[in-house]
């Protein structure tokens, strides 16, 4: 289960970026701006390691040098890198990153392409696979991750979601839980009313639920699932 996942905290300045919406890419632009610079290890970070990019500018050269995209992947390879070594990459290569990227590309489908958050939680994910691998001498590199099962649910919806990791999230909880036609009978029935979902499982059943979306919740420090009952 999901809740069975390592208790970890995902960098706030990334979680911030990515948890934007950069349909107005100009004004978006500038918040990601302030939102690194008030970062101030970052900040210097990134103008040390990407220095190739800035042109003997700042980081708005940076960002429009590398682009939304290639600016984002670059910071969270170099959270990745020191959750891996315990020690900042001196210049910043995509590898480990990879992961999150074919994650967000697996899911595009969910989401406009103004949307991070999928990628939010790839990197959450790989996260905690760094994270067994490092304190759990049975961990052989058999992370489990999401089956393709949950896919083919999400694909029957034919909206696009503004949070498409809690969707995501939610249907593997389920899907977990019940499996693939019991998931199908509970977000037709319900019209993907939580509510709804919820006053139809065990005490047990709600109680892993909830528990799963609390461990994510905490590891991007975002409770707005818990105001809202509809997916």
């Amino acid at each position: 289960m999901i809740s069975q996942m390592p208790v970890i905290k995902l960098p706030e300045t990334l979680t911030r970026i990515c948890s934007l919406d950069l349909r107005n890419s100009k004004a978006t632009m500038s918040e990601i701006v302030l939102i690194v610079e008030s970062d101030s290890f970052l900040s210097l970070f990134i103008r040390q390691a990407f220095g190739e990019f800035s042109a003997k500018g700042g980081l708005v050269t940076i960002l429009n040098s590398l682009g939304w995209q290639g600016f984002r992947n670059r910071i969270a390879e170099a959270y990745l890198q020191y959750a891996k070594n315990g020690t900042y990459p001196k210049t910043v290569n995509i590898d480990a990153v990879k992961y999150a990227i074919e994650f967000e590309r697996r899911f595009e489908f969910l989401f406009s392409e103004s949307n991070s958050r999928a990628f939010l939680l790839g990197m959450y994910l790989k996260l905690c696979e760094i994270d067994l691998e490092r304190n759990d001498e049975f961990f052989e590199e058999r992370f489990i991750g999401i089956p393709h099962q949950v896919d083919e649910i999400l694909a029957m919806g034919k909206s696009k979601s503004a949070n498409p990791d809690w969707l995501i999230l939610i249907v593997w909880s389920f899907y977990n839980k019940f499996g693939k036609p019991k998931c199908l009978e509970f977000f037709k029935t319900s019209k993907g009313d939580i509510d709804e979902i919820m006053n139809q499982v065990s005490k047990k059943d709600y109680t892993d639920f909830i528990m799963d979306l609390l461990i994510y919740g905490h590891a991007i420090n975002d409770t707005q699932i818990f105001t809202e009952t509809r997916v």
